[in-house]
């Protein structure tokens, strides 16, 4: 894997944990032998194909938590399956839709913007890896615009996204 592909993707996964996908939570409801922990160690030595399976395993236990379908998208950028990696941005949302009321109103927009934001730095790394002008292009627009959803939802969340790309932050 290219190195700078690595980082940002192990940068997704805490930009997604600091941004209200709290591993605390996920932690929590875990059932034996289903540790996040475990998960990072699989990514960090190198076996995310182990990581993968764990992550499927987590959502087969949970299908209706969203914040399980983030933990395998952040698996599949480390993979560079970037249409995987949107798949779960797309089941999270849908999980999370399906139940709002699940979370305490003053966090939700920052869980939503969570959620937009993991689309973003999805399409961020896909048109970074992108070598088609044209598809690289699509991937700009789906950032910008997913971009956009988590400045109006939740300016400190955006706030970190402009920080994974390198842009200074007030």
């Amino acid at each position: 894997m290219r190195g700078w592909l690595k980082t940002l993707a192990v940068m997704a996964a805490f930009a997604l944990a600091l941004a209200g996908c709290s591993t605390k939570q996920a932690a929590s409801q875990a059932e034996p032998g289903d540790s996040l922990d475990m998960l990072t160690q699989y990514l960090d030595s190198g076996h995310p194909k182990a990581a993968l399976g764990l992550a499927d395993e987590r959502i087969a236990a949970q299908p209706s938590n969203y914040e399980r379908y983030l933990t395998r998208n952040t698996v599949s950028l480390a993979l560079h399956d970037f249409t995987e990696a949107m798949k779960d941005n797309e089941a999270a949302l849908k999980a999370y839709e399906a139940n709002p009321a699940a979370y305490p109103q003053n966090e939700r927009p920052a869980r939503l913007a969570a959620i937009h934001e993991s689309f973003a730095i999805t399409a961020l790394l896909a048109a970074k890896d992108e070598k088609v002008v044209g598809k690289r292009k699509e991937w700009a627009k789906i950032y910008e615009d997913h971009a956009a959803k988590v400045k109006e939802l939740d300016l400190p969340t955006y706030n970190h996204l402009r920080a994974l790309q390198g842009e200074a932050v007030e």
